[in-house]
């Protein structure tokens, strides 16, 4: 294509008036921050055009970990919800919402929330709460803090509260291993899951396996104790001896 040179003239003018339509923005510019300063305005911040990455790390952590699955999940990081950033806690949430929250990948947005109600003695939120910082969604990984609601809520009734404490005795992830009191826990969340619930389902079949690889004395001392704690809670046993 063939090009056409300017003359001198015409290509200096455009450079003044470039320069001058550089010098009126920056007039406008000026006026408009005196202006946003005499009424007490905030600049309007400019945006960096980089929009926040999909939670995806932990879409595949079922509902309920099944204890005897040969494949371990993978370890993740999560983000520190303990941070400044309150996460998303100035918003009007009920239980649903944070439940809804979790089953999206919102992880710091529901332990943003659960915090609050925890710390209320609330048992689904203690239990919830105590997953996540067992599994490390949306905050770090702590088992003590996970034991500590997950035994809280395991006291209110809550089964899959129950269930996991036994996969925390099984695997001795933050206590000592202990396969005695990891099968009480599990009959206990078997008794305490209603009837028709997958969470019943699934404690059942995780006690099953762990009654078949542990010897008669440790079945029949798991038993007892489980009995004597859901007494001593005066809960309802509807378990049947081994």
């Amino acid at each position: 294509m063939r090009t056409r040179l300017l003359p001198a003239i015409a290509f200096a003018s455009l450079l003044m008036l470039g320069h001058a339509s550089a010098a009126r923005a920056q007039q406008q510019q000026a006026a408009q921050a005196q202006q946003q300063q005499a009424s007490g305005a905030q600049p309007a911040a400019q945006s960096s055009g980089d929009g926040a990455q999909p939670l995806t790390e932990y879409d595949d952590v079922p509902p309920g970990l099944m204890m005897m699955k040969t494949k371990a999940m993978a370890e993740k990081t999560a983000p520190d919800a303990d941070a400044s950033d309150n996460g998303g806690a100035d918003q009007i949430m009920n239980m649903a919402d944070i439940q809804n929250a979790y089953q999206r990948g919102e992880y710091a947005l529901a332990a943003a929330h659960l915090k609050t109600i925890a710390n209320d003695s609330y048992p689904d939120a203690e239990e919830l709460l105590g997953i996540m910082y067992l599994n490390g969604q949306g905050v770090k990984k702590n088992p003590g803090k996970a034991i500590k609601l997950l035994t809280s809520a395991a006291n209110a009734g809550r089964g899959l509260a129950a269930h996991y404490l036994g996969i925390v005795y099984y695997t001795g992830n933050g206590v000592q291993q202990n396969v005695v009191t990891a099968t009480m826990w599990l009959y206990i969340a078997v008794n305490n899951n209603p009837a028709g619930n997958p969470d019943k389902a699934r404690a059942q079949s995780d006690l099953d396996n762990m009654l078949a690889q542990i010897g008669r004395r440790q079945r029949e001392n798991a038993y007892g104790l489980a009995q004597s704690w859901l007494q001593d809670h005066n809960m309802t046993s509807t378990i049947a001896a081994p």
